[in-house]
């Protein structure tokens, strides 16, 4: 993987999205009135299920940066408590957006087989997925 979106040993261009992600669902924790404690819970359960996935599908990131995903996404949980509003969660939504697509994008394009574009179009798919439903449930 070239320029900005290269999987590297510890943070990455894809540590924003983490962060982002993790702002996210603090945004739909607050929104279904899950205490804090809680949907940091919820979340860190997701995002080792998210690492997981990709250490199933050959993403090729190494066990230092999956670890440091997993905290930057933890620190984009809590960070959205210091101003949780309606507009800091749309803004991180559509940043979240741009970025997936764009890192996405960049892999789909770079991929060598028809396995690793397949399976960067369904990651990207389902961010998208997950941005629509963002959109209608929690804005």
């Amino acid at each position: 993987m070239k320029g900005i979106w290269k999987e590297r040993e510890y943070i990455d261009m894809w540590s924003v999205n983490h962060a982002l992600f993790g702002a996210s669902l603090a945004a739909v924790a607050i929104a279904l009135h899950i205490e804090v404690v809680t949907g940091a819970l919820y979340a860190a359960v997701l995002f080792i299920l998210w690492e997981f996935i990709e250490y199933v599908t050959k993403v090729g990131e190494t066990t230092y940066n999956q670890m440091t995903d997993i905290v930057v996404a933890m620190l984009g949980f809590f960070a959205f408590f210091i101003e949780p509003t309606i507009l800091v969660a749309s803004v991180v939504i559509f940043l979240f957006f741009v970025l997936e697509t764009g890192g996405y994008l960049s892999k789909i394009q770079e991929a060598t087989t028809v396995r690793e574009k397949s399976l960067n179009i369904l990651f990207m798919l389902s961010a998208w997925v997950y941005v629509v439903l963002f959109i209608k449930y929690f804005l």
